[in-house]
């Protein structure tokens, strides 16, 4: 029973459905939800999409390297009906952006569009003194749900927009190159480096996830055909018989969950990391029991993300 305690603090990861919305008229499927984030040290994403179902909007935005990491970096939008709009304020240029649904005329870096074949624009120069250039509109058939809340994904695996994003450049400034590395790592593959240190992160998100007991969640952070293993017990392998196994000790509560890598060793192909945890939980019958070992938990890259592919825990 404690085994499987073990196993229940060691992993759990939660990521939201995305939003339900009511039927819209066919003609316009509003209202419209966006995402902007960085998805290279040179470039931001902005997706506007009215269901998740399709990509109505894609805008990579490129300027220098770090250009939107300044204090006063804002992305906000809004709208009603069938026009949508948003706006980008850094450094103190505002730039205005808008898109009708219905027409599917957008007003994008100063110019006007015409995207009824094509949803995707790459602006070029958003922070350059001539201001900014359209490079190239285009059609992309994706569904964004797959990827919901994330834009990186979808970005990364599309080769022209991923070539787009500058990931064969290094950049001077340390931070820039640091955040550029990390975004890039599923279009150029990490290094040892930025793999060891993705990696403790994960961790830390897992551990946290731990102690929210999100069985849900646990069964995501594990690769497709990732496996728990314990002493003694047959292997739980695949993500829907681990949140099955997880969600069988949901009565009980954990307490406290804290786990200690002592070595993380590996690259792109792979990353294994060794230490130790502690974990405190009260049982359904209300007795506190603490438990403390080892743990094992290799690691994988899929679908751009690190997965748990094997999470071994020994008790001490």
């Amino acid at each position: 029973m404690l085994t499987g305690l073990i196993v229940l603090a060691a992993m759990t990861s939660s990521a939201a459905p995305p939003p339900q919305r009511a039927a819209a008229p066919a003609a316009i499927r509003t209202p419209a939800t966006t995402q902007t984030q960085s998805v290279s040290g040179s470039t931001v994403a902005t997706l506007v999409t009215q269901d998740w179902s399709a990509v109505d909007l894609l805008v990579l935005w490129r300027g220098q390297p770090g250009w939107f990491m300044v204090p006063d970096y804002q992305a906000s939008t809004g709208g009603s009906g069938p026009l949508f709009d948003g706006t980008l304020f850094f450094a103190g240029h505002l730039f205005n952006w808008d898109i009708n649904f219905v027409t599917r005329i957008a007003h994008i870096a100063g110019s006007r569009l015409d995207l009824k074949e094509r949803n995707v624009v790459l602006v070029d120069g958003i922070d350059a003194s001539a201001g900014p250039r359209i490079v190239k509109t285009l059609k992309v058939d994706e569904n964004p749900s797959v990827d919901f809340p994330a834009v990186g994904p979808l970005v990364w695996r599309i080769p022209e927009l991923a070539a787009f994003l500058q990931c064969d450049q290094r950049f001077a400034d340390a931070k820039v190159q640091m955040l550029h590395g990390l975004a890039c790592t599923p279009v150029t593959g990490p290094s040892p480096e930025l793999a060891v240190r993705a990696v403790d992160m994960m961790l830390n998100k897992f551990a946290q996830l731990s102690r929210d007991m999100d069985a849900a969640g646990i069964a995501k952070m594990y690769a497709r055909e990732g496996e728990i293993v314990t002493p003694g017990q047959d292997a739980v392998k695949g993500r829907t018989a681990i949140e099955a196994f997880l969600r069988s000790f949901a009565d009980y509560r954990v307490l406290e969950y804290v786990l200690t890598p002592t070595a993380t060793t590996g690259d792109r192909n792979g990353v294994t990391q060794k230490g130790t945890f502690h974990q405190r939980v009260r049982t359904p019958g209300g007795q506190i029991v603490e438990v403390s070992g080892t743990f094992t938990a290799e690691w994988v890259l899929e679908d751009f993300v690190w997965h748990v592919k094997r999470m071994t825990t020994a008790p001490s």
